[in-house]
């Protein structure tokens, strides 16, 4: 492998090492003194109208994965009464 082809390498490596500070950055800079994320709310009654169920439902993350923040929404199960 000559030079050149080893620098774009190694460019490449660091893009991606790039973006994945980036969006843990995003990730962590969304966080607020009680440890929620601002947004998760929003995101949660942005979605209510399609999907009803969120109304109720629980939520967790972020997570990271690759380049790109998840959160789950959770419901419970069970009876009435």
């Amino acid at each position: 492998m000559d030079i050149i082809a080893q620098l774009k390498a190694e460019r490449d490596k660091a893009v991606q090492q790039l973006n994945a500070l980036d969006t843990a950055i995003r990730a962590l800079s969304g966080f607020n003194s009680t440890g929620a994320t601002r947004g998760r709310r929003e995101v949660k009654s942005f979605y209510a109208n399609q999907y009803p169920e969120l109304t109720t439902a629980a939520i967790s993350g972020p997570e990271i994965i690759g380049n790109s923040i998840q959160y789950a929404f959770s419901r419970a199960i069970g009876t009435k009464g």
